[in-house]
């Protein structure tokens, strides 16, 4: 092994970042889920809104799912058209990276690191808003995802990863 490349391999603390890519590397939320779920309460619920500390809020506590169906009381036909909406939304808006993880992701590969990124998002979404996208392998959520299978009442556990990283140290 080039002396250089060794040295540099040893400034590495971890040989492999696994890293979520909505709200951890992308700030996804705040720049596309919250915008685009106004739109759909535009639609589904007119005259309801949230404002978007109350949306983080309800993301984690009922939960987004539960927040639809139990509180806002939308129907199955009403959650597909959410997602319709969403998928319109994202096609033309790509969140923005967090300050600082693009370097570090950046920095990790080129000491020869690996990176994952692990995500329930749909892969198209991973792939182009994500520093190094391009170059991205896919785990099980990213495949289920891209299947549409992670919805209400899936087999979430049906569902393997593959065995390779996410990102090769290139």
């Amino acid at each position: 092994m080039n002396e250089n490349l060794k040295t540099m391999k040893e400034k590495l603390k971890y040989k492999c970042l696994v890293l979520d890519h909505d709200d951890t590397v992308m700030d996804s939320t705040t720049h596309v889920h919250y915008p685009s779920f106004l739109i759909a309460l535009r639609e589904l619920r007119p005259g309801v809104t949230i404002s978007l500390e109350d949306y983080f809020r309800v993301n984690f506590e009922p939960g987004f799912l539960p927040y639809c169906t139990g509180v806002l009381g939308l129907t199955d036909g009403e959650l597909d058209r959410e997602l319709e909406i969403w998928k319109d939304y994202v096609k033309d808006h790509v969140p923005k990276v967090f300050p600082g993880m693009a370097e570090i992701i950046r920095r990790q590969k080129a000491l020869g690191g690996l990176v994952c990124v692990v995500s329930h998002s749909f892969d198209f979404n991973i792939r182009r808003s994500a520093p190094a996208g391009r170059d991205l392998r896919l785990g099980a959520a990213g495949r289920a995802a891209k299947a549409g299978s992670l919805g209400p009442g899936a087999d979430h556990g049906a569902v393997r990863p593959l065995p390779f990283r996410a990102f090769d140290g290139g």
